[in-house]
């Protein structure tokens, strides 16, 4: 009898971005699902990587991949067989967009951030208004957004749960990871990717569903996300924005540098939430002194008599 192996190949090698490419479904004993499979292409491509896929979201296996060994990288999806053709199309994309990709996360290509907002907004802005979905985009785009002097790498969304399945569909085509729960729960948060735009001129989108029972302060999700949202013309789109001052603490504790300095000209010259990032201070503490430059570039004294929580 023939032997099924827990790891079927479903396509492969092929090339793309530097990388040899697998993809797979993998079956008990192994946990269910798809795997992309990437590792360096060395004479067989075109060219070296931009970067590694760390900064994508894959990572090595823990024991060595009958594939690619120990040095295979690997980006599982916990999805059923039913959801093979979503996973083809991402696969397939991902293979063609990856080297753009990568440049844009290591910052050494500048993204199309306006036509790729531009393309975005034209997809999602009948769906998502027509269904009076709560959505919102973040990060550095939304601190760009507002006039800060930042080059996005990607787009970063968020959106309540029964408004993922909009932007997916909006998106389908240019899947590059295609959605799936981040969780075993039934109910767990979800998240996707796409490359919105051509195969070189494009930009990565990436969007999850909100977890409302989050109990910690978000940018993204738990209660109070909704509301804490702002809303901005752009090019005849009405967007979504989610606080600034979350991407101004995130870009603190990545050490300052000139992203952190255009946060804080941004601070200068629109109004902060004071009470808002001291709440943030609370649970993501910034060291002393970078905490003082944002307070000073927002115009505002940190309190002295109480906590807040």
């Amino acid at each position: 009898m023939p032997v099924e192996l827990p790891s079927q190949l479903l396509s492969g090698p092929d090339l793309g971005g530097g990388f040899l490419f697998q993809l797979t479904r993998e079956r008990a004993p192994l946990p269910p699902g798809f795997t992309f499979h990437l590792q360096e292409a060395g004479l067989d491509a075109a060219h070296p990587p931009a970067a590694s896929p760390r900064l994508l979201g894959f990572e090595h296996p823990a024991e060595p991949c009958m594939y690619g060994g120990r040095d295979c990288w690997h980006l599982p999806l916990p999805l059923s067989e039913g959801e093979l053709l979503p996973v083809r199309v991402a696969y397939n994309r991902t293979r063609f967009v990856l080297d753009p990709m990568l440049a844009q996360a290591a910052h050494l290509r500048p993204a199309p951030i306006a036509e790729g907002l531009r393309e975005l907004l034209e997809r999602i802005g009948g769906p998502m208004g027509d269904s009076h979905v709560a959505w919102q985009i973040g990060g550095s785009a939304g601190a760009w957004l507002r006039g800060a002097r930042i080059d996005p790498a990607d787009l970063d969304l968020s959106v309540e749960e029964r408004g993922f399945p909009l932007l997916a569909e909006a998106l389908s085509e240019y899947l590059v990871v295609p959605p799936h729960p981040i969780g075993p729960a039934p109910d767990a948060p979800r998240r996707a990717a796409a490359f919105v735009g051509t195969l070189q001129a494009g930009i990565r989108v990436e969007w999850g569903s909100v977890d409302p029972a989050a109990g910690a302060i978000s940018e993204w999700e738990g209660p109070g996300w909704a509301e804490r949202r702002e809303r901005i013309p752009w090019e005849g789109h009405e967007v979504w924005l989610a606080p600034v001052e979350f991407e101004a603490i995130r870009l603190g504790h990545r050490g300052g540098g000139p992203r952190w300095e255009a946060v804080l000209e941004l601070a200068a010259r629109r109004p902060f939430d004071g009470a808002l990032i001291e709440a943030i201070l609370g649970a993501e503490p910034l060291p002393p002194l970078l905490a003082e430059e944002l307070r000073k570039a927002a115009g505002y004294a940190p309190p002295t008599s109480r906590t807040v929580r």
